[in-house]
């Protein structure tokens, strides 16, 4: 787990801003059924 926390951390850094938050973002409306996305997309508008 620390390893882990580590190795985000790291990436954080070397990217930048708003780079991990737009990965980790896709990756969630990729695992929240359809109706949850299309509510989120139009949140984003």
């Amino acid at each position: 787990m620390e390893t882990r926390k580590r190795k985000a951390s790291g990436n954080e850094e070397a990217q930048p801003p708003g780079t991990t938050q737009r990965g980790s973002l896709l990756v969630n409306l990729a695992t929240v059924p359809v109706e949850e996305t299309g509510r989120v997309s139009n949140q984003l508008k």
